[in-house]
C-alpha cells in the first residue's frame, strides 16, 4: 500500500529504489493511529489546504483538526506553504499546509498493523480515491479524453497467481514517476500537461 504526497521527501521517488521502503516509525504510527491525523495526511498529499478548510470538506471540530495539523507540522509530515490574513471567513490569519512525505508500507509492515487500522487507512485512501473520481466527473474532466481507462475484472487465482499480480501493480507503479518526468522534459508548454490520476488496485472480492 503507498500513500504518496509530492515528491519534495529526501527518500527515493521510487518505491523499488534501495530505501525506499520507509517502514512503519513510531511517529507515523502514532500519526495514523488517530483518525483526523490519518485523514488529514491523505488530504494535505492531494493539495494544500487549512484546517478551516478540512472542516468545511471532511468535518471535525477546528480545535482539534487544528491542533492535529499542527502536530503533524511538529512531525515534519506537512509544512505550512501560506498564511493568508482575515482567514476564509474573515477571521484571523489562516494557515495553509500540504504534505511533504510519503509512507510506504510493504507488506511485512502493513501485515504487521493491526487490522482496525488497516482498515481505517484503506477507508481514507479510498474515500480521497472517488472524491477526485467525483470532482472529474461533476467537472465534465472524466469523459473529457476518448481514450481514457476504466476497467475492472473479477478473477479466481491461486497464491502464486496473486502475488505475481501484486508485484506487477508495483511495478507499473514504480514506473509512473519516470511516465511524468519524462512527459514534464518533451513538453514545451507546461499547460500542454493533461492533470491524471491514476489508479491501481486488487483485492480479495467479497463473495
Amino acid at each position: 500500500m503507498l500513500l504518496e504526497g509530492p515528491r519534495r521527501h529526501k527518500g527515493p521517488a521510487n518505491p523499488a529504489e534501495p530505501g525506499a521502503n520507509y517502514g512503519l516509525e513510531a511517529k507515523l504510527a502514532k500519526a495514523l493511529a488517530n483518525k483526523w491525523r490519518s485523514r488529514i495526511l491523505m488530504e494535505a498529499c492531494l493539495r494544500p489546504l487549512s484546517p478551516s478548510q478540512f472542516v468545511e470538506e471532511v468535518g471535525g471540530s477546528i480545535s482539534n483538526v487544528a491542533r492535529s495539523f499542527r502536530k503533524l507540522a511538529d512531525w515534519g509530515y506537512v509544512e505550512i506553504v501560506e498564511e493568508r490574513k482575515g482567514g476564509r471567513h474573515g477571521g484571523g490569519i489562516e494557515k495553509v499546509y500540504r504534505g511533504t512525505c510519503r509512507a510506504y508500507f510493504d507488506n511485512p509492515t502493513w501485515e504487521a498493523l493491526p487490522g482496525f487500522l488497516r482498515e481505517e487507512i484503506s477507508q481514507h485512501l479510498l474515500n480521497s480515491y472517488l472524491s477526485q473520481i467525483s470532482q472529474a466527473l461533476e467537472a465534465g474532466t472524466f469523459d473529457a479524453a476518448s481514450d481514457r481507462h476504466l476497467s475492472w475484472k473479477p478473477l479466481v487465482l491461486d497464491r502464486v497467481a496473486w502475488e505475481e499480480l501484486g508485484e506487477t501493480l508495483t511495478e507499473l507503479l514504480a514506473w509512473l514517476p519516470e511516465l511524468e518526468a519524462q512527459s514534464v522534459a518533451r513538453c514545451g508548454d507546461q499547460t500542454a500537461l493533461l492533470s491524471t490520476v491514476v489508479g491501481l488496485s486488487c483485492f480479495r472480492a467479497a463473495g
